[in-house]
């Protein structure tokens, strides 16, 4: 009974042993994916920094016309790509995020097959959009520097490719933040009590971080509770006792504190810095979050979690870094250099312009006989590449037409008993949105022009019933 008692407890410990080494072989194949966000998540810090430098010329460029643009990190001292560049990354060993791509699906066959299959699928899709921001770059650089700035088209085309950069910068994040929620899906082991501290501070903050991305304010506070309750639990209960590793658990706690105190200080609008004011506040407290307590590049609490989980020498999943915001900037004068000068005249040398000079008036042309209405449609903001497609009654009188300062007009025969409508669908927002509508109206070129204003969304449609009857009745009033 003794030796079969002996026997079953070997066993259970074989077993036991078994198990624990699948795990570690496992988490290990999962913390190749978690290193691949983080290293993407530093190229992609390096990357902002050049767009914001090429934003910002652009934008002194636009505003002081002699400036000389002059982006302070040069895709040359960058090399090929940004992702692929061993001397951004953070890891000892210097691999890079393109690098860890291949090794992660390298380690993916320890996975179940569908979930590898899952995981190599996001590898695949973030490095396309690596790549597409990694070669946004130099084409941004080529079109500054072969084109002619004082074009207005080459401006806009210059905003253009920024705001693509912008819209990568967004398109990662989902992946990432997807990506990231299915590894953490995969674990199955038992948290241990600092473990489960962390991933309540890093989900917390996740939260939040996502939140404020999209300018939603009202669940901050409850996260912030959520990270200072966790916060409280791991300093109460010394969970590290080793002097060594104690000095990192303290800039740990130190630095959560510290990001919790930031954001509630920054709350309110008016203490953002005047730098920071044209992007907005969720931009400054997102970002500044993210670069000065986050993440590993700081270095902030993620690689502090990180390394006070290896002491225990149990399977672990790593907390990953997440990615910073990029948001494109325009010029104080933009709207000056896009005037439209509507007067048209001829000078030269020989022949000065008179501004006295009396022209005989050509003869007007004759009104149409029957009733009509005058339609004027542009743009009362910005020129930046609104477009609308306009129909009025039952007939488009517009298609997907491009707004401009000077007014497109129409006169239209018009029933004078019943109303007319105008239909206005926005088709896209431009370089910056909304979609802005300037439209005017009158009836037989009588009395003022009557004006709407609108500000429309992509998709949005605005309609206005005309009816003669009663504008020719208010008019004897």
């Amino acid at each position: 009974m003794l030796r079969h008692s002996l026997l079953v407890l070997l066993a259970c410990i074989l077993c036991r042993g078994s198990v624990i080494a699948q795990n570690q072989k496992t988490v290990d194949a999962l913390n190749y994916y978690a290193d691949f966000l983080t290293e993407s998540v530093h190229g992609l810090t390096v990357a902002q920094i050049l767009f914001v430098n090429y934003n910002k010329d652009l934008n002194k460029y636009v505003d002081i016309q002699s400036y000389k643009l002059n982006t302070h990190i040069t895709n040359a001292e960058l090399g090929t790509s940004i992702f692929n560049n061993p001397d951004i990354n953070t890891r000892d060993d210097n691999v890079s995020a393109i690098m860890l791509s291949s090794i992660s699906k390298n380690h993916s066959k320890i996975l179940s097959t569908q979930t590898a299959k899952v995981f190599n699928l996001f590898v695949t899709e973030i490095v396309s959009t690596l790549n597409k921001i990694n070669d946004l770059r130099f084409e941004v650089e080529s079109f500054i520097s072969n084109n002619d700035l004082e074009n207005k088209e080459n401006i806009y085309r210059s905003y253009e490719l920024l705001e693509e950069a912008s819209r990568l910068f967004e398109d990662y994040a989902q992946k990432h933040d997807q990506f990231s929620r299915r590894l953490r899906q995969e674990i199955k082991y038992e948290y241990r009590p600092v473990d489960f501290i962390f991933f309540e501070i890093h989900s917390a903050s996740i939260a939040m971080l996502q939140d404020l991305r999209k300018e939603n304010y009202t669940k901050v506070t409850s996260y912030l509770n959520r990270i200072e309750g966790a916060l409280d639990n791991f300093s109460s209960q010394n969970l590290i006792t080793s002097p060594a590793d104690k000095s990192t658990a303290i800039e740990l706690a130190t630095q959560v504190q510290e990001m919790t105190t930031f954001v509630k200080n920054n709350l309110t609008a008016g203490s953002i810095p005047d730098s920071y004011k044209l992007y907005g506040k969720n931009y400054y407290l997102h970002n500044q979050l993210l670069l000065s307590y986050f993440n590993s590049i700081s270095p902030g609490f993620v690689s502090k979690m990180n390394n006070l989980l290896k002491i225990y020498g149990d399977v672990y999943l790593k907390y990953d870094d997440r990615p910073i915001m990029y948001k494109v900037i325009y010029p104080q004068k933009m709207k000056e250099i896009e005037t439209i000068v509507t007067k048209k005249a001829v000078t030269t040398k020989d022949r000065l312009l008179d501004l006295k000079l009396k022209i005989a008036k050509e003869a007007a042309p004759l009104e149409p006989a029957q009733t009509y209405v005058e339609l004027e449609f542009f743009d009362p903001d910005l020129l930046d590449r609104d477009s609308i497609s306009v129909k009025f009654n039952d007939e488009w009188i517009l298609e997907d037409y491009r707004l401009e300062a000077e007014p497109k007009k129409f006169k239209i025969e018009v029933d004078a008993q019943v109303g007319n409508k105008v239909f206005v669908l926005a088709k896209n927002n431009g370089i910056i949105a909304p979609n802005t509508l300037g439209f005017k109206y009158r009836f037989d070129g009588k009395g003022r022009k009557r004006y709407v204003k609108k500000m429309l969304v992509v998709g949005q449609a605005y309609e206005l019933e005309l009816n003669y009857f009663e504008e020719k009745n208010e008019r004897r009033k």
